[in-house]
Parts: C-alpha cells; structure tokens; sequence
C-alpha cells in the first residue's frame, strides 16, 4: 500500500504515511520508487511533489501581490517600477546566478509594463517574469524563451521520462525539483525584501497590523478549517506544506517529526524559508539574507509579532501571526506554535498539541495574550470573535 490516500476532509490525495516518516522529503520517496522499478508509484509521487511545491508558489504569489500593493497604497509617490528597483532588482542576480549559469553578477535590467514585470541580463538568455493574474503574481523563469519553471503539472516529456529508465528519469525530476526551488527562494527572498520595505515605510510601531493587512484575508480562507482537523490530520496538512518549502540542508524538503504524548514536534535544520534566508545557502554560494546584497531587516524592538524578542527576522515573524496571534484573536487558540532560535545554526521547532487545553499559557503570555480559562467548540469561538469584530465596528 503506497504512502497516499484520499482525503475525505481535504477532498484530494495525501500522504498519510506514519508522523515519524512524515518528514521525509516526497523526492525521496519518488527516488525509492525508482529503485525498485515501480513506475506508477515514481509517477504519483512525482505528481504530489509538484502538488506541494505548486501550493507554496500560489501562496507567495498571492502575498507578493499584497505586500507590493501595500507599500504603493501607503507611499503614493511610489510607482510599481520603484517597488521592484527597490525590493527585488538589487539582489535577484545572486540567488538565480547558481541555477542559471549564465546569469551574470550584475543588476539585471527591468522593464515594467503596467503590472508586467521582467527582469533580462545583457548577453544571456534567462530571464524573470512576473505579471497579474486576477489577485496573484506569478513569477516565471524562462531560459532561450522556453519556460523554465515553475512546473506544476504532470506534462507527457516528464511522464515519459518516468517511465525511460531509472537514470533518465531521476534526472527528469531532479531537474523538476531544481527549477521549482529557485521560484520557491525568488518567492521567499522577495517576501524579506518586501516586509523590510513595509516596515521602513509605515514604520515598526505599525508594522504589526501592516503584515496581518498583507495577510488575514487569504491565511482566513485557507486555514479555515485547520482549525476543524484532528490534530493528526492538521499534521498531515502542516508537512505536506513545509515539504513543499524544501526544508532540509539539502534543499529536498526534509525535516524531524516526533510523536510525544501531548504534542507533535517538528524540527528544521534548516526550514527552507526564513532558517534557509537567515543561514544563507554555503552549497549555492548565497550569503544570509542580512548581508549584502540583500541586507533584509530584523525587528529593532520587542513585540507581540516577534515574540517579545528584539532582532527577529521580519519575514519569520509572520509565523508568530498566522499560526499564534491571528488564530488566538480568531478563536482564542493558537494554531502552531514555534520555537524561534536566536541563533540561525540552531533548528527551528514546531509545536502541535493534540488539544487546545494542553497548550502552557507561556506560548499565550509571550505574545502578549492570555489563555482561557475554558474551550468551548469552535463554532462558539468563531460566533463570540464575530461578535467581538461587530461591537468594535458599532464602537468606530
């Protein structure tokens, strides 16, 4: 029996395979079945991979276009041009250089065209796009004008390739994942830079209620009902996305998961977001994300975004919204709760408690909220915060 199974709740296919193998990377599994011989399985693996990383690309192209439209809304005398000269064209050349080759290590020319983005090197054949489609930016990367990546679909040369043989077909996915992983890093270097922006724009004692504005209206629509899931299922759901980031200091999408009895923890050596922007990648020759070219930003005081901490990573604190605040002032819960290291060399942890009663107050105190005394159902959660909402809105 393979490690997927369909949903009745999420209504699609995932793995389901025991926690503690739940953090192996998904390509790892395909190269297995490659070993082995077992087409079909190599096959639906190859087509899950894709799924995780396509749902981690439409989420930054949604929080992209957010953030962007943040920062011209709240500086008027900026343009779309001046947002991307400032928050992308600058470092673009050093994280795509070791995926392309050919990208030389200057500032790539950029032509803007209403909200048609694109970034071109003189004498090289690559290229980044981004453009509007409907609330989204997506972001491609094309070499001699053929697409590069992303790849989201099971296409026929990939299925062939499958099915070619077991050295034809690892390179076949390989090369998948590659073009995948640097959309993935282009997404993720480009959130730091546009939270930096936002937070040198409003400033950081309005930086909190900016990101939230950047993010609660689609984090609300897909986490919805995570808060309805056992707490296995929610597990589930949660790795399959951080597989999708590949996390993992081979950039495959690794990472620890151990059952305890109250909890389930996640570790990260590196995650492939915020762990992988704060360390840097040595294999790949990018320096952290606080040094030059990039030189992102990290909070100057103590909040309730960044854990009462000073120096946190801004684009890390969203954690500290999506998975603490927003679900507490939501529902008074907390979905997820981390474990946020000082140091970028230590692991980064996830906690996911099988109830809502198990959770310590500390994880509530330390973002300056305070813990029920009760939990109702969620349902009666959900009706008392829309009432709260109501009331403030009457109040204003």
């Amino acid at each position: 029996m393979g490690v997927l199974a369909f949903s009745g709740f999420l209504r699609r296919l995932i793995r389901v395979d025991p926690p503690a193998s739940q953090g192996t990377a998904t390509v790892r599994l395909v190269w297995d079945a490659l070993q082995k011989g077992d087409v079909r399985e190599a096959t639906d693996l190859t087509a899950y991979a894709i799924e995780e990383q396509r749902i981690g690309h439409e989420i930054f192209a949604r929080w992209t276009e957010r953030m962007a439209q943040h920062i011209l809304a709240h500086d008027p005398g900026r343009t779309l041009r001046d947002v991307h000269a400032a928050t992308m064209q600058p470092w673009l050349s050093t994280t795509t250089g070791p995926y392309l080759g050919n990208a030389p290590r200057q500032a790539p020319a950029l032509v803007v065209d209403g909200e048609d983005v694109r970034y071109t090197w003189p004498g090289s054949p690559a290229s980044v796009a981004l453009f509007r489609r409907d609330d989204t930016y997506p972001l491609e990367v094309f070499s001699h004008l053929a697409r590069y990546a992303p790849v989201h679909t099971m296409d026929g040369p990939l299925r062939e390739a499958i099915a070619g043989g077991r050295d034809v077909a690892r390179r076949a996915v390989e090369e998948t994942m590659t073009g995948n992983r640097l959309v993935h890093e282009i997404y993720c270097d480009w959130c730091w830079a546009l939270l930096t922006r936002i937070r040198d724009t409003v400033g950081e004692e309005h930086f909190g209620r900016a990101m939230r504005a950047t993010m609660e209206d689609w984090v609300t629509v897909r986490y919805n009902d995570m808060l309805d899931m056992s707490a296995e299922e929610l597990l589930q759901l949660t790795v399959e996305g951080l597989r999708g980031e590949f996390f993992g200091p081979q950039l495959l999408g690794d990472l620890e998961v151990t059952e305890e009895e109250d909890r389930y923890v996640l570790a990260f050596d590196p995650c492939g977001t915020g762990g992988r922007m704060r360390r840097g990648v040595a294999t790949l020759g990018t320096p952290p994300r606080t040094e030059p070219p990039y030189s992102f930003g990290v909070s100057r005081g103590a909040h309730d975004w960044s854990w009462n901490e000073k120096g946190v990573c801004l684009y890390c604190a969203h954690c500290a919204d999506v998975n603490e605040l927003l679900p507490i002032d939501t529902v008074g819960r907390p979905m997820r709760l981390t474990e946020h290291p000082k140091d970028p060399g230590d692991k980064c942890r996830w906690y996911i408690y099988k109830r809502p009663e198990l959770i310590p107050s500390k994880f509530y105190e330390r973002v300056g909220r305070k813990r029920p005394e009760r939990f109702g159902s969620i349902d009666q959660a959900r009706a008392e915060w829309r009432a709260r909402q109501k009331g403030r809105a009457d109040h204003e």
